[in-house]
């Protein structure tokens, strides 16, 4: 699965991060969301639950799934979590 964390921009155009709800999105709600409707996909095309779920992830990615297993544990069975970005005010270029 993939998710664009809730909004489309590049990296020099923070306008989507005004919005209360596109942070929202950015920080937790995309990732969870896809994961709830991919594992869904994966059930019904299969016709059999899954038996296991594990998560990869690194920089942003690593910051997403430590997040998502902060907040619903229950979503994988395993995070590998490589350089997760998670102090990102202190990563940012001024």
């Amino acid at each position: 699965m993939s998710t664009d964390t809730g909004h489309n921009s590049t990296s020099g155009d923070g306008t989507w991060a005004v919005n209360k709800e596109s942070l929202t999105d950015w920080g937790y709600r995309a990732m969870h969301g896809s994961i709830v409707l991919s594992k869904q996909i994966v059930t019904d095309f299969y016709a059999e639950d899954i038996k296991y779920s594990y998560y990869s992830g690194c920089s942003t990615g690593g910051r997403q799934g430590l997040k998502e297993i902060e907040l619903y544990p229950e979503s994988f069975d395993g995070v590998l979590a490589g350089a997760p970005a998670w102090w990102t005010n202190h990563l940012q270029s001024t």
